[in-house]
């Protein structure tokens, strides 16, 4: 996970389908969610299209994430 403004479009295109993959299963970190919501921010700021995201399942992945670590 790293900063949406220092990575290529094709990282983008390509990567990012995948990394939301992994955040509606809850696989990601809860630092890597942060990173998300903060690039989510830089994205529709700086007008970068990523691919859709669906809130409620980013919310259902967090605690999914929750659910494991405190197992």
């Amino acid at each position: 996970m790293k900063r949406l403004l220092d990575l290529d479009e094709v990282d983008i295109r390509d990567g990012y389908p995948i990394l939301l993959e992994e955040a509606y299963t809850g696989t990601l970190e809860l630092n890597d969610y942060v990173n998300l919501l903060y690039n989510s921010c830089w994205a529709r700021k700086y007008n970068i299209q990523l691919p859709g995201i669906k809130w409620e399942k980013i919310s259902d992945g967090i605690h999914k994430r929750i659910e494991k670590m405190t197992h």
